[in-house]
């Protein structure tokens, strides 16, 4: 181990504790050292302290375990066979979770990987403004306070959101905002409370005056709405909420897919924290950071990093509450946004909007004496619509009656499949649930087929009120039928699934929006995630590429200043971590005009940017190529991008 700068060769640190002292030390934090033993001999006296010492450490250790074993049961993970396992604890939690277990059990590895993790200490809560709602479900809390300047315009704009919640790494450099991509956003909520319907392209005013709109750009200095008749220019604090136009959900979640999970081998989670907090990330962006010699959940820290996320987000783990983990080839219905919603009231108008992840009257999803991770909640006669992917195959759901709806309540659930609008037909009904009454009966299972073919690409959901056939105790028409879609997935087909991913995986990629890659994506190189822990300020995830053996070119057309630096800055290197040596060949116009060796990574350490110097090609448009040369079997490579030294390149 490399010696620590500041202390003599007598004192040697942990290794696993390593990356953590390089992170507080800077901060004044005290760091916890062990003396190297010298070949002197050991005082009698200093001998026995030692021993006794030891030996109470033991004891401790022992009286420790005896308190966990009884301490009450808080943990809850359910696996997809429905097995539960309660403890009070999850054991052995460290680094990327491939040992956490309860009762023995693992939960991020083996045949099985478990399904829902609910800390039943922590209360269901939902979010509360100021904060930053996504698309897919996802609401981080926060202030929207800027916008960053981006060189690669390809990408979007950059958000710069004050955290609500403490997302930065005890000891290190506390981060004033977090930098968030705006494609994902669905809308920006900077008072409270939040509006409970949202209303595509509209901005609401502090002033009580609300704006329609058609596009938006943010620039530091404000946004700019584009309107049928003008542009309009709103302050950061001007606004209430400014709710973003309708996006194509399934093209998103394939670019989603295609940050976290881009061979979809790698599962999802989603977590919720005890804020309301929802964040998206994969078993590949999700790492366990310890302070604490034997750690426990308030001292440890989950590490995470959305797709929509510039930056690593640090979690307390004692105030998460659920995580739930799915295969990348399953969707949770209820982070898909709906086409349509309609509601035909009797008597529950007030109740006309759909809940994600909760019940219609804002609590957790509990039905027939259970709580569920996620679903849907609405009232009686009430039918929600989603587009649905040309890879769905399968709906799995559950529908009940909400505890809300005590022994009142009376429904039918139903599934249909709808015609695209202008196509012509009758929406088919899948499934149709017996009448239920009360929220102590089980809520009804559902698994459907989904039909094929272009003109049945979307899916309807509708909660009937009945009036007849119900017992003594249920209402009458709408009152109290407070309905739950329970824990609804809807199952893609890998292959249809897998080409609509790699179809947007260099596009996901900001850095590689305008390039192409040769070869086969899984045979000639492979993305995935690897997480550098030695990065400053912040450990991050990076995207990487594995190359089994095989050279790969990636070029892309570049523009050539006439004037000024014409040195061209490459940033890419080995993580190390794959062995193998690799060479980088710059090929322009079909011409190979360099060759450089690609260093590799160690700790700290970081290879100077390649430097690539196209003054004979001044003012031109220019076809460039870079090709990767494995040159010992093989590695694995880091891109971090490509541009004009100073950032004179108009188009990047």
């Amino acid at each position: 181990m490399p010696p620590v700068p500041g202390l003599t060769s007598d004192f040697s640190i942990t290794s696993g504790w390593r990356h953590w002292l390089n992170y507080v030390a800077p901060a004044g934090a005290a760091l916890c050292l062990t003396r190297k033993p010298k070949a002197s001999r050991v005082h009698p006296r200093l001998a026995t302290i030692l021993i006794i010492a030891l030996a109470a450490a033991v004891h401790a250790l022992h009286v420790t375990a005896a308190l966990a074993a009884d301490a009450p049961a808080q943990i809850e993970a359910v696996w997809p066979d429905g097995t539960r396992q309660l403890a009070a604890t999850i054991d052995r939690w460290t680094d990327d979770g491939r040992s956490a277990a309860i009762g023995g059990r693992t939960l991020f590895s083996g045949p099985a990987l478990v399904r829902t993790i609910r800390n039943l200490s922590i209360p269901h809560r939902s979010a509360e403004g100021p904060f930053v709602e996504f698309i897919q479900g996802d609401v981080f809390p926060g202030r929207a306070i800027g916008c960053a300047v981006v060189e690669n315009s390809a990408g979007g704009s950059v958000l710069l959101v004050r955290p609500g919640d403490l997302v930065d790494l005890p000891g290190a450099q506390p981060r004033d905002s977090v930098r968030i991509r705006s494609e994902w956003v669905r809308r920006l909520v900077w008072t409270h409370p939040a509006r409970a319907i949202f209303q595509p392209g509209t901005a609401f005013g502090r002033d009580g005056n609300r704006l329609a709109f058609e596009r938006l750009r943010i620039q530091p200095d404000g946004i700019r709405l584009l309107t049928e008749s003008k542009v309009v220019t709103v302050g950061w604090d001007e606004l209430e909420e400014l709710h973003f136009p309708q996006a194509d959900w399934w093209e998103l979640h394939a670019h989603e897919t295609a940050a976290l999970s881009p061979d979809l081998q790698v599962p999802l989670v989603r977590i919720t924290a005890a804020t309301g907090m929802r964040v998206t990330t994969s078993l590949a962006r999700f790492r366990v950071w310890n302070h604490s010699m034997q750690p426990a959940s308030d001292d440890s820290l989950q590490l995470v990093q959305p797709a929509w996320s510039e930056d690593v987000l640090c979690l307390r783990r004692a105030g998460i509450r659920q995580y739930v983990v799915s295969p990348a080839c399953e969707v949770p219905l209820s982070a898909i946004e709906p086409s349509g919603c309609n509601h035909r009231p009797i008597f529950s108008r007030i109740m006309a909007c759909w809940s994600r992840d909760r019940s219609a009257t804002g609590g957790p999803l509990v039905s027939g004496g259970g709580e569920f991770a996620w679903g849907l909640g609405t009232c009686g006669e009430h039918a929600l619509e989603f587009p649905l992917s040309p890879a769905a195959t399968k709906l799995t759901t559950s529908f009940g009656l909400d505890r809300a709806a005590g022994l009142g309540g009376c429904a039918r659930g139903r599934v249909e499949c709808v015609p695209e609008r202008g196509a012509t037909g009758l929406p088919a009904v899948l499934a149709e649930t017996e009448i239920l009454t009360g929220t102590a009966r089980d809520p009804a299972s559902i698994r459907v087929e989904l039909p094929t073919g272009a003109a049945a690409r979307r899916l309807r959901l509708v909660a009937d009120s009945v009036n007849a056939g119900g017992d003594s105790h249920s209402d009458l028409f709408d009152i109290r039928d407070f309905c739950d879609w329970l824990e609804p997935v809807i199952e893609l087909k890998r292959e249809a699934w897998t080409a609509s991913v790699a179809a947007v995986l260099l596009a996901s990629d900001p850095s590689l929006a305008d390039w192409t890659i040769d070869g086969t994506q899984g045979r000639e190189w492979r993305p995935v995630t690897w997480f550098d822990a030695a990065s400053r300020p912040y450990p991050t995830f990076r995207r990487s590429w594995m190359l089994p053996g095989f050279p790969v070119t990636m070029q892309r057309k570049l523009k050539v200043p006439s004037s000024g630096p014409v040195n061209w800055i490459v940033r890419m290197r080995r993580t190390g971590a794959a062995g193998g040596a690799c060479r980088l060949d710059v090929v322009v116009n079909g011409r190979e005009i360099a060759k450089f060796p690609l260093a590799e990574i160690i700790d700290e350490q970081r290879q100077a940017p390649i430097a690539i110097n196209l003054s004979a090609f001044a003012g031109r448009d220019v076809q460039i190529g870079l090709r990767l040369v494995p040159l010992a079997g093989a590695t694995q490579v880091v891109w971090d991008g490509a541009e004009f030294e100073r950032h004179t390149n108009p188009k990047r």
